[in-house]
């Protein structure tokens, strides 16, 4: 009978969670030309696995047959499975053991893991793989902490038969080729979905997890410009939490991202795209990435020559939702470009495909704050014009100023040292941007404000210093129901005083008139309206 053989190379890239999924899968399907045969059969074998609970943590602990190799996916609250890879974002670690053993460990406070009745749910898909990467079986494992009670599986249990897939053909939209999970001797954390808590808080683990988990140290040399990690601030912990590198020797910019691919999900509802052009074994071609969503332009916010940075609100860029129960999922895609080669009869490509799927997912009960930003029109131009400006100087009957004295009261009598309350007020004004400036206050023995006998109160705004009871400035406070305009009014306490005559130290005159001059002043660069005392005088005003 005639054997056809079936050649089919994918290479692509895939990333949903904190999962990074590399795969180079070389499928050699041989069959029989006709029959309804199956290519290849299943052998069938229990898989022999435990799992226990920690303080923190569960490790789920899978012992494969030889030359097989293991991969985890654990399923969310909605049933989709998702490929498990090192992720201290997720607080999800892939390590090896003892005797071939590989070892899932996934912390309570981490992705997908459910809390119903007290206890800590985690449903995993354990996939057995053979050589050339086919499903042999796989092995749903419930893992409930603390246990309900101790459980053995049985033979029969939790196993169940994946059948050999037949002739994968391309289709027009690029399929995710999951990668393997291997026993490794040394973890390689992918950071990748961020939840939508932007700080997560990172328990202390006991043997079950490695704290600290990041970015190994080849991923965190990065060539050229570094680009900062948005959300990792200057602290270690949030900048690990952050999927980003950590750098204490740099204090510049100690949290960056990697050479990878960081996926964020911020709490002010935007995607953080970041891709790394030697985050895998071949470069991507950085000015071919786009949103594959997007109808509208959706350009990079920043390029250099190892990164391309995408952020973009969760409601552009073609961004898709969709409510599940009281869950809103955004999910977007980033693909790249290849470059084609054309020869005089043919056109090659060496590139793959690189795909980025990224999903945020948010509770729609949730309290999320919103950026909100008021533009102003612009001040009206002043209106240039003759007219009266009315000022008044009154004097008011206690120190709070809630009342004044009435035409009909004066003359006030007051006795020697007595404080007298005085406030000068432009009247008949509405303009919030007007101050009064008070420039020269002075005392007469009568009506004239030119009589030569006076005495100085202000001078060019500033309590008189030869005065030994100073004048004091009282401040103006915030605008008040009673007080609309306070840059309208100024206000001063003089102690009260008679003229005498310097020689015979004769009383000359029982009245104290009061004057002032003043001006409204708008503020500008060049006009601050404001007058600096002296220091010894009074504060500034």
């Amino acid at each position: 009978l005639p054997i056809i053989i079936y050649l089919l190379l994918l290479a692509s890239m895939y990333i949903l969670g904190c999962n990074i999924i590399v795969g180079l899968v070389l499928l050699v399907f041989v069959g029989l030309a006709h029959g309804q045969g199956d290519f290849l059969r299943v052998r069938f074998s229990v898989l022999p696995h435990r799992y226990d609970c920690g303080d923190y943590s569960m490790q789920l602990v899978v012992f494969p047959s030889q030359g097989r190799a293991i991969r985890f996916k654990v399923v969310d609250e909605f049933g989709t499975p998702f490929e498990v890879t090192n992720c201290s974002i997720c607080l999800h670690w892939i390590t090896s053991g003892e005797e071939g053993a590989v070892i899932f460990s996934a912390g309570y406070n981490g992705c997908h893991v459910l809390k119903k009745d007290g206890r800590n749910h985690l449903k995993v898909h354990v996939e057995e793989l053979r050589r050339n990467g086919a499903i042999a079986a796989t092995h749903v494992v419930d893992m409930i902490c603390p246990k309900p009670l101790e459980h053995l599986p049985t033979a029969e249990e939790n196993l169940r038969h994946v059948p050999q897939p037949g002739l994968v053909r391309p289709a027009p939209q690029p399929v995710p080729q999951p990668g393997l999970v291997r026993p490794a001797p040394q973890p390689v954390p992918q950071p990748g979905l961020v939840r939508p808590q932007l700080h997560v808080n990172l328990p202390l683990y006991e043997s079950l997890v490695f704290l600290g988990a990041h970015l190994t140290q080849q991923q965190c040399q990065v060539e050229g410009t570094k680009i900062p990690c948005v959300g990792g601030h200057d602290e270690q912990t949030a900048c690990y939490q952050a999927g980003c590198c950590y750098d204490r020797t740099d204090p510049a910019m100690p949290c960056y991202y990697g050479n990878t691919v960081t996926v964020q999900c911020l709490r002010d509802g935007h995607f953080v795209l970041v891709v790394s052009k030697d985050m895998a074994d071949y470069p991507v071609i950085l000015d071919s990435v786009r949103l594959a969503y997007a109808q509208e332009r959706c350009d990079p916010v920043s390029m250099s020559e190892v990164f391309v940075v995408f952020r973009f609100s969760l409601t552009q860029c073609g961004t898709t939702v969709r409510m599940i129960g009281n869950k809103l999922i955004y999910e977007n895609q980033l693909v790249s470009g290849i470059d084609v080669r054309t020869g005089p009869d043919g056109s090659i490509t060496r590139d793959s495909t690189f795909i980025l799927h990224a999903r945020c997912i948010y509770n729609a009960s949730d309290f999320l704050p919103v950026q909100a930003e008021v533009l102003l029109p612009p001040a009206p131009a002043l209106a240039a014009q003759v007219g009266p400006l009315r000022l008044e100087l009154r004097i008011a009957t206690d120190p709070r100023y809630s009342s004044y004295y009435a035409d009909g009261d004066y003359p006030v009598v007051k006795v020697l040292r007595d404080p007298v309350y005085v406030e000068v007020r432009i009247l008949e004004r509405t303009d919030p941007s007007l101050v009064l400036v008070l420039h020269q206050c002075w005392a007469t023995p009568s009506t004239n404000p030119l009589e030569y006998l006076q005495w100085p109160i202000l001078v060019d705004g500033c309590p008189f210093l030869g005065d030994n009871y100073r004048t004091q400035l009282v401040p103006m406070g915030p605008v008040t129901s009673e007080l609309l305009f306070p840059t309208h009014y100024q206000r001063f306490v003089i102690s009260t005083f008679t003229f005498v005559d310097s020689a015979s130290q004769m009383v000359l005159s029982q009245w104290v008139y009061l004057f002032c001059s003043a001006s409204a002043c708008h503020p500008s660069q060049m006009e601050p309206c404001r007058t600096t005392c002296p220091a010894g005088a009074a504060a500034s005003k």
